[in-house]
């Protein structure tokens, strides 16, 4: 008997000392990740966080909470009601997600997540695209987090997702490794074909999640060059 009251207080501390996920999916528009890579700048992209609450029956205690929690951690932050997944509940907050092509350019955006493409002349390949956070923003973020909740967030179990969108007129093409598109885990690296007007999910596993969460970076994909035009 006193084995098995350890084990439940074992597992109670358990439950109370989980940090909590911190879900998020974001747009990418073929388009705009070429001209940001090119120099373009003042570009954003939306994104949807879904963030681990204990209860959706007081979604209205826990919307108010949070977003003093994110207070000047993101831009356009602005919540949209809470739901039920399975025996989780998530608070849901829309915002926007900087499109950045270099260091300065990035310190300048003053965001908590925002996305790197790397100029083409960098990457023989194509454009690099990585998505990225502000350490001393996150750093924020956990301590405001455990001073509210007596939680911090679990980066490494959340669920990181980009919307990759070929809005260009052609077929375009892409590379990319350690991460599940549209759910299926890709390891080495492999070429995605992307039709014209087609969207792909990418999720980063948690490795990259987990990396993300130490240094601030994790790639996502190469976009290949978009092919010349054929001569009239």
């Amino acid at each position: 008997m006193k084995k098995l009251l350890s084990l439940i207080t074992v597992a109670g501390l358990v439950v109370v000392t989980a940090g909590c996920k911190l879900n998020m999916r974001s747009e990418a528009y073929v388009s705009d990740l070429r001209a940001v890579a090119n120099g373009a700048a003042g570009i954003t992209t939306p994104a949807t966080l879904m963030a681990e609450i204990p209860s959706h029956d007081e979604c209205d205690k826990y919307t108010a909470a949070f977003s003093q929690v994110m207070h000047g951690l993101m831009r356009d932050f602005s919540p949209k009601g809470c739901e039920q997944e399975g025996m989780n509940s998530y608070l849901l907050v829309e915002a926007q997600l900087p499109l950045v092509h270099s260091d300065e350019t990035w310190k300048q955006a003053d965001s908590l997540f925002g996305i790197l493409t790397t100029s083409a002349s960098a990457i023989e390949q194509g454009i690099g695209v990585a998505l990225i956070m502000d350490l001393q923003k996150y750093n924020t973020l956990n301590t405001r987090m455990d001073d509210e909740f007596s939680q911090k967030i679990d980066l490494a179990a959340s669920r990181l997702t980009m919307v990759l969108n070929n809005d260009e007129r052609g077929a375009g093409e892409y590379l990319t490794q350690g991460v599940f598109v549209d759910e299926s885990p890709v390891i080495e690296k492999q070429a995605f074909a992307l039709k014209r007007r087609q969207q792909d999910e990418i999720r980063i596993s948690n490795v990259g999640a987990a990396y993300l969460e130490q240094h601030g970076f994790a790639p996502i994909l190469i976009l290949k060059h978009a092919p010349a035009p054929e001569p009239k």
